[in-house]
């Protein structure tokens, strides 16, 4: 095909093996022999590949690979032109074709390395990272062939003690370890402090304190404590504030539920939740009454004893805070429960945003 005008580049999907935790020089044989019976069938054009194994479509990513490795090492050629003068031009394109591509050419001074990244994906510090993470696995295989390519470390310094820190995650939440306890703090502190404004009325730390004290005494009576999840159906306001303290302060889970959701909905999320109390008012019990399974109680809001007499119920860290629920990509909802842990650790702590 030397005579011959026309890209005849071609695209060989290659996929690594890496079982068995093999060193590099065995880690590299197996690539070779991949490589090898990939190029045995090279003239097979890619589209055809793609048509035959037909896989599962989406816009996000190429249907068979995300990261190119391009190596070039042809001999570079120079175009004569009799009367003319010809000199290469280089055009540049702003348009990533994969998630990641690896140049590598061929010099006098070894391989240089080129690395063009979807911006839409990475960031220019993400990426580099990789680089540079590529040319120390490099160099590292060079200097010990026979070591298990799993021993070497790819995380730089500093990264490792961060990593940590998150896997561990309890370091990073000191003090309270659950939402009700970093409520009654606050409630000592300052209980005159204004806790919400609601349709432009103030609650105090106080006020708010003795309603969801109320309420909970009054879940607790009804059996409920540490491992139930607790329906809240309210619009937005103090009620639904008061209702999800209340929740926390028994020791339960609350999962939300909104009161503009279609029935179907709001059914399918007690269902899954096992829930057996749904805190509403008025307008709620009249909507959901006799649309919930069977045995779930209603529960209005504004039915609270007047004194509180039983203290919070302990919960540890780990204890499901609430029950959040997708949208779902088959189109069924999936409940995802979020531990006090993560959201003191989102809230209290400084990692995330500085709330205060």
């Amino acid at each position: 095909l030397d005579d011959l005008v026309g890209f005849f580049v071609n695209t060989l999907v290659l996929r690594t093996d890496t079982s068995g935790d093999p060193s590099f020089r065995e880690l590299l044989g197996r690539v070779r022999e991949t490589s090898l019976e990939a190029f045995a069938h090279q003239d097979v054009p890619f589209e055809q590949v793609v048509e035959a194994l037909n896989p599962e479509r989406s816009s996000a990513r190429h249907p068979l690979f995300q990261t190119m490795l391009v190596l070039q090492n042809n001999a570079g050629a120079q175009l004569q032109l009799p009367g003319v003068q010809v000199q290469p031009q280089e055009i540049a394109w702003h348009t990533a074709k994969f998630d990641l591509t690896f140049f590598l050419e061929e010099s006098d001074d070894g391989l240089g390395l080129t690395l063009e990244y979807a911006t839409g994906l990475f960031d220019p510090s993400t990426a580099q990272g990789l680089a540079d993470r590529f040319v120390h696995l490099l160099r590292a295989m060079a200097q010990e062939p026979d070591r298990p390519f799993t021993e070497v470390g790819l995380l730089a310094l500093g990264e490792a003690e961060t990593l940590r820190t998150w896997q561990s995650g309890r370091a990073r939440v000191p003090g309270p370890v659950s939402v009700a306890e970093v409520f009654a703090r606050r409630v000592r502190e300052n209980p005159s402090a204004v806790a919400l404004v609601a349709g432009g009325r103030p609650t105090s730390y106080g006020d708010l304190d003795a309603r969801s004290a109320a309420l909970r005494d009054v879940l607790r009576e009804a059996g409920i404590g540490r491992g139930d999840v607790v329906g809240v159906c309210l619009p937005r306001g103090r009620d639904l504030v008061t209702a999800l303290l209340a929740v926390l302060r028994c020791g339960a889970a609350y999962t939300v539920l909104d009161p503009l959701f279609p029935i179907a909905r709001l059914t399918g999320v007690v269902t899954q939740t096992r829930t057996r109390i749904v805190v509403t008012d008025a307008g709620g019990a009249e909507r959901l009454s006799g649309c919930l399974p069977p045995g779930v109680r209603l529960q209005p809001v504004g039915e609270t004893a007047a004194q509180a007499s039983s203290g919070d119920v302990g919960v540890s860290g780990d204890d499901v805070a609430c029950v959040m629920f997708t949208s779902g990509s088959t189109g069924v909802p999936k409940g995802v429960a979020a531990p006090h842990r993560a959201l003191v650790g989102t809230f209290a702590g400084q990692d995330y945003v500085p709330f205060g």
